[in-house]
């Protein structure tokens, strides 16, 4: 049924503001966010845009685990005494009362930079949530939920499939992996006192475990935790789990030549019974892989992908993970070696699956500064330095790369110093002189604004050499029709690119030009280039970007999200099947960011259908009702 013709109708709105009251009045830690000297060259303009949360390709990897979230104090309280025990105890008390000063901040960055997700690689552990079986404590995590919620900032549920009183079936890990069971900071499985980690031993309880934790947060009015703003749409099925920790990977580490002794069959499994479990709870989430550990048992993903990604059946997302560039020196770093390949695993198993899948790079990046590293002899090096422009040129140039092979989302280190080694890699610099976006935290959002709602694109050049130079490229980008280019390192004007074009450089510096009057050779810094007299037809048609709403279904609250590119009255209108009227609202005016609550608990179950209206524009969208 066509609903272009409805009329308009009206809904009671609450506008979510920016920044919760709750959080401004008990934050005790600065959330302003300054520029490095080099990311104050940035235009105006780009420096004040706003993305939308829960969409787009830019994620943020930042500590929200239960290991994170609580103290040194607590960790060791819980390793010798357990779970259950630190949960009745003041030390849990205590680290309720800090949650929020330990989280706000990365969630205000994140939240400016207009992230699909967070994620944190161990959010989600079986023992820290069922300490006992068919015993529950959601307490942690929800309140790290709500506050996130609150700005609207969403998570990866990454699940960890470890717990003590359900791992007979393994063995004790301790030796390989000491650290990862230690009581100190950085220990992700303090609460495993036996050591032992692997395959699920008790596969029906990790179901009803799978099914608990994904209803609680789906947002479908079922079973939802108190107060949920922010569903969780995206899961993820362990970290790593090829490698010797992962639970699945060889407990020995890798040798050249040798082949690995992991367990692929029974991570398919696995994984299986959390796909089923998901599903059954919230049809229309999706789940990847755990992140491959840089693709060294390349066997270990053949195999799981000839079983997960057939037809799609059990699987949504493919997970990479290339944290090479993090540490590596640029002249020993190898685009074949350190990042192809890698990806390239993948690509062809989903191939030879004739499917479509997009992929994710949960874990990646590449250092800025000259930090430096100890290696396990103790010797200390210094890696040559890499300004921030040049980090930012290098991802940027990967993101434009990742368009043309469903490449469709990066996760970056939130924050970090230039010499931490893998903190290096951050978005955001932070150190004596508070928090610093640096030059690649604004790229990044100018490559969203022009290309996070692309349909297409197009690999025309894409030259690259033995270390990390990449010294040439042309990515061609398609949005409702138009192409707009990427270029950079070109010696001559590509055939096709004629006439006047609008350049925009990597700060979002821009200028209108004919395009026999660009300067060659191109520098190494990609410059975009799009038509006068069609890129503010076609890129701004309609103001409305990335709308979604969330949750759909729902039974009581629906928080409608999405960014208006230019100022406009903006009318917001809920009609039946029918297409009679339930509710009106006057317009407002609105540009940037925005997000509102609708309530719909008075409405009978249903379908209905969500305008949102411009002097010049509309969307429509489907909200389901349920009781």
């Amino acid at each position: 049924m066509k609903i272009i013709h409805f009329v308009i109708c009206a809904i009671v709105l609450i506008l979510v503001p920016r920044f919760g009251a709750q959080a401004q009045m008990t934050a005790p830690q600065d959330t302003s966010l300054g520029n490095t000297e080099t990311a104050a060259k940035a235009a105006v303009w780009l420096r004040n845009l706003a993305l939308p949360t829960g969409t787009g390709g830019i994620g943020a990897l930042s500590g929200f685990s239960a290991q994170a979230l609580i103290s040194d104090s607590s960790r060791q309280y819980a390793d010798k005494n357990g779970m259950v025990a630190y949960y009745a105890s003041s030390f849990f008390t205590q680290d309720l009362r800090n949650l929020r000063s330990k989280v706000l901040q990365r969630i205000v960055f994140m939240r400016k930079i207009g992230v699909l997700a967070a994620r944190d690689p161990a959010l989600f552990s079986w023992g820290v949530l069922e300490p006992v079986k068919g015993s529950y404590n959601f307490t942690l995590l929800d309140s790290l939920i709500k506050i996130a919620g609150e700005y609207g900032v969403p998570f990866v549920g990454t699940v960890v499939p470890f717990s003590d009183w359900a791992s007979s079936c393994n063995t004790d890990k301790t030796s390989t992996c000491s650290n990862l069971f230690a009581s100190g900071s950085g220990a992700d499985y303090f609460f495993i006192n036996q050591g032992k980690t692997g395959p699920v031993c008790d596969t029906a309880a990790f179901y009803t475990f799978v099914q608990k934790l994904v209803e609680r947060y789906d947002g479908d009015g079922i079973d939802d935790m108190p107060s949920l703003k922010t569903p969780i749409s995206y899961w993820e099925f362990a970290n790593e789990p090829d490698g010797p920790c992962g639970g699945y990977g060889d407990d020995k580490p890798f040798m050249a030549g040798v082949t690995p002794k992991s367990l692929p069959g029974l991570y398919s499994r696995d994984h299986s019974i959390m796909f089923r479990a998901m599903k059954n709870a919230c049809p229309t989430c999706q789940l990847a892989n755990g992140g491959s550990l840089e693709s060294f048992d390349v066997p270990f993903w053949n195999s799981v992908l000839d079983t997960l990604a057939p037809n799609k059946r059990l699987m949504d997302i493919a997970n990479i993970h290339v944290n090479v560039g993090k540490t590596a020196s640029p002249a020993r770093w190898d685009w074949g070696t350190d990042f192809y390949r890698y990806v390239n695993i993948f690509l062809t198993n989903i191939k030879k699956q004739r499917v479509t899948m997009p992929m994710w790079m949960t874990e990646w990046g590449f250092y800025s500064g000259a930090p430096t590293q100890t290696s396990m002899n103790g010797m200390v090096t210094t890696l040559p330095n890499r300004t921030e422009e040049e980090q930012a040129a290098i991802h940027v140039k990967f993101y434009a790369w990742g368009k043309v092979y469903n490449l469709t989302t990066f996760f970056y280190d939130l924050q970090g110093s230039a010499g931490s080694g893998l903190g290096s890699a951050g978005l955001v610099e932070s150190g004596m002189g508070g928090n610093k976006a640096r030059l690649l935290y604004h790229s990044l959002r100018l490559y969203e604004y022009k290309f996070r709602t692309a349909d297409s694109a197009q690999q025309i050049t894409f030259s690259t050499s033995s270390n990390l130079s990449l010294p040439q490229g042309h990515i061609r980008i398609f949005k409702r029709g138009v192409a707009s280019d990427i270029l950079w390192g070109l010696t001559a004007l590509p055939n096709g690119i004629t006439g006047r074009k609008v350049r925009t450089d990597l700060y979002g510096n821009t200028d209108t030009l004919d395009a026999a009057q660009i300067q060659f050779p191109l520098g190494s810094n990609p410059i975009i280039l799009e038509n006068v007299q069609t890129m503010s037809a076609v890129w701004e048609m309609n103001p409305l970007e990335s709308v979604r709403i969330a949750p759909n279904p729902a039974s009581q609250l629906v928080r409608v999200q999405g960014y208006c590119s230019t100022p406009s009255s903006l009318t917001l209108s809920l009609c039946n099947l029918l297409g009679q009227e339930i509710m009106r609202l006057p317009a407002e005016w609105t540009a940037g960011e925005f997000a509102r609550e609708i309530d719909v608990s008075h409405l009978p179950q249903g379908s209905y259908f969500l305008r949102l209206q411009t002097g010049t524009s509309f969307i429509t969208k489907p909200v389901q009702v349920l009781r």
